[in-house]
């Protein structure tokens, strides 16, 4: 049986309405995320995407940048950006950042121009989402069966929402203050409509948070999951795990000198690159986890999936060709083999 067979022998039984997960289900879902996070050697596939993201970082990074330079007259959304990561991040990371955001953000930028390198940097960002599409096949254990150009649109589109939504985002904590003070004002509030906003942003970011890695995460592979979750349990474990280690390796950071001291100026750029291994490999994790919560699901409506899962694949049309490929290598060897009997 071909391997995209397995996956799509019960489409439509997995897709009819899946029962509340069971407690028992969740945590098997989990203690086998676990085991199969070391087994598949996810910190292998997270170093990967660690390099993918590197060359991916700095063209989002002026894709995103350059849409919130339109609004930054005075300067201070570059401010408010570099406060944000001073927030979310090691302090070693903003500082590594800082330079080239000022550079970005004080650079001329408009119209025609600002568009093309929107798009040149969106193409090159995209690079990532392309890796972390391998990524997520291999935790859901499919073949990539979609054409190149149907998976270069995906992830173009995948690439291009995230961007979208990450400059939201940052427009919103950085402008907002000065919005909730004005509103503040109107209605008699003051200083208490600033405060109110300040506590509640947060909520406001981690549930984008959830909602842009649900987002990759559904997308991403080659199958399609029983329904999308904007609130998924795998992308919530993904941001809380990554925000556990984030604190624990900025309180590790913060309190030993070896980084500085072993590489001078270069320490920085060490914690910037470990930082965002540690992210990727909390990603990673999560994808893991969404798989796992998909087999639960198929054995709590009878599934065996106990080997594999079965859900419909987004296309096939590369893994027939691949299959037929091998099969023409198999005969080309086989008749060289014999060549040599005769």
């Amino acid at each position: 049986m071909s391997e995209h067979t397995e996956h799509t022998e019960h489409a439509e039984h997995t897709h009819s309405r899946p029962k509340r997960l069971r407690f028992r289900s969740i945590r098997f879902a989990y203690v086998r995320a676990v085991k199969l996070f070391a087994a598949n050697k996810s910190t292998d596939v997270a170093a990967t995407l660690t390099y993918f993201l590197v060359l991916a970082l700095f063209p989002g990074l002026v894709a995103i940048v350059s849409v919130l330079s339109l609004v930054n007259a005075d300067g201070s959304v570059s401010k408010g950006l570099i406060e944000m990561l001073n927030d979310v991040a090691p302090t070693e990371t903003a500082q590594a950042l800082e330079g080239p955001i000022s550079t970005i953000m004080s650079a001329p930028g408009a119209g025609l121009g600002l568009v093309l390198g929107l798009l040149g940097a969106i193409w090159s960002a995209s690079k990532y989402v392309d890796g972390f599409a391998r990524a997520a096949n291999r935790a859901y254990g499919v073949a990539e069966g979609r054409s190149s150009l149907q998976l270069r649109l995906t992830v173009l589109l995948l690439t291009a929402a995230s961007v979208v939504a990450i400059t939201i985002m940052s427009i919103l904590l950085i402008v907002s203050a000065p919005v909730a003070r004005l509103i503040g004002d109107v209605i008699g509030l003051g200083d208490a409509a600033v405060m109110t906003w300040n506590i509640a942003k947060w909520p406001v970011l981690v549930l984008a948070g959830i909602g842009l890695i649900a987002l990759l995460y559904y997308y991403s592979p080659n199958v399609r999951p029983s329904r999308f979750r904007l609130v998924s349990l795998g992308a919530a474990t993904a941001l809380l795990v990554w925000a556990i280690t984030t604190v624990g390796f900025v309180v590790y950071v913060s309190n030993s000198d070896s980084y500085n001291a072993t590489y001078g100026s270069l320490g920085g750029i060490i914690v910037f690159l470990i930082w965002l291994y540690l992210s990727n490999m909390a990603l990673v994790f999560g994808v893991g986890l969404e798989a796992e919560l998909e087999r639960a699901r198929q054995l709590q409506l009878g599934v065996h999936a106990e080997y594999n899962l079965h859900l419909p694949l987004r296309d096939s049309a590369r893994i027939d060709k691949d299959i037929e490929a091998e099969a023409k290598t198999v005969i080309t060897a086989r008749k060289l083999r014999r060549s040599f009997e005769e």
